[in-house]
């Protein structure tokens, strides 16, 4: 049984309770995979790096937005643009 651990302190398990990692990715906190006899399996690290790097100021809520806005140009036209055809 895979083991999930938060500031080494067992958070539950893996197959157990499944929203236990789901929640622990969400609040971007690090933790460890670990067997049931506390042998390190992996770490799981939350990337620092913003979602898009060359607008660090976007958050997962303006792409959400911006989706469903829509608009926008289909790959096509954005070939044809750029001179591909």
């Amino acid at each position: 049984m895979v083991m999930l651990y938060v500031a080494g302190k067992p958070a539950g398990s893996l197959e157990q309770n499944s929203d236990v990692m789901r929640s622990l990715v969400e609040s971007g906190q690090s933790f460890e995979f670990r067997s049931e006899s506390g042998r390190g399996l992996g770490i799981f690290q939350p990337s620092k790096e913003p979602i898009i790097p060359w607008e660090p100021d976007l958050t997962e809520e303006d792409l959400r937005r911006i989706v469903a806005e829509g608009g926008g140009t289909s790959l096509a036209e954005f070939w044809k643009k750029m001179g591909v055809e």
